[in-house]
């Protein structure tokens, strides 16, 4: 198993856990936490990082489909956690989202394409400003 593999594989396995610890922990605090179906789309993400894992680790390439929708899903989680940015174990979840999402476009991306550049084009929402000239 490549070098690669194995890091996507355990990207994939601590998305999983952070969503299923994040999504108890929305239940217990409830209010604020449980708005948007967040809970569902924590689950949801974490089924789908455990099945991808599962299929790294049995040898098998994920399917094209699996592979793009867990990475989906989980940019979607972190991109919706970001509405919580109090709170340390949102934060946590979010951070291992994005990390699985990387690690599935970079293990699906052809060596010698700039991944950067790709996901600066994919979501231009998390550069930061450009800064206004001074008049």
């Amino acid at each position: 198993m490549s070098v690669g593999r194995r890091q996507t594989m355990s990207d994939c396995k601590a998305a999983a856990k952070a969503c299923i610890d994040a999504a108890t922990y929305c239940e217990g605090q409830g209010g604020r936490y449980c708005e948007n179906d967040r809970v569902r789309m924590l689950r949801a993400c974490a089924g789908l990082c455990e099945r991808t894992a599962t299929s790294l680790q049995d040898g098998t390439e994920p399917d094209q489909p699996l592979g793009e929708q867990c990475a989906e899903m989980c940019a979607r989680v972190a991109m919706e956690l970001a509405s919580v940015k109090d709170d340390a174990r949102m934060q946590e979840c979010s951070v291992a989202c994005l990390r699985c999402a990387s690690s599935l476009k970079q293990l699906a991306t052809p060596a010698g394409v700039d991944y950067d550049a790709v996901v600066a084009d994919s979501f231009p929402a998390s550069d930061p400003p450009a800064e206004r000239a001074q008049i």
